[in-house]
């Protein structure tokens, strides 16, 4: 049992408790459940918009210093250089 991703999607669920609150919860593992949230994901989610991606960001933001400096590997330097 998972958080629904929207609140609007038409599948079955309990209200749990869920990391110290009450949320809806669905059985993920119900081939039929999963089904309408992933179809759900695909359609509302842009390509790549996934919190992975600020993890990314992140990483980039904080080695621009060190490039600055010129301490970064030539193919990085490059990368940066190519973004502006």
């Amino acid at each position: 049992m998972y958080p629904v991703p929207f609140d609007d999607l038409d599948v079955p669920v309990e209200m749990k408790e869920w990391l110290g609150e009450v949320n809806p919860l669905a059985d993920w593992n119900d081939d039929a459940v999963y089904g309408k949230i992933l179809t759900a994901l695909n359609q509302r989610q842009m390509r790549g918009d996934v919190p992975l991606n600020l993890t990314a960001t992140s990483l980039v933001v904080n080695s621009l210093p060190v490039y600055r400096r010129g301490s970064l590997s030539p193919v990085v330097s490059r990368l940066f250089r190519s973004l502006g």
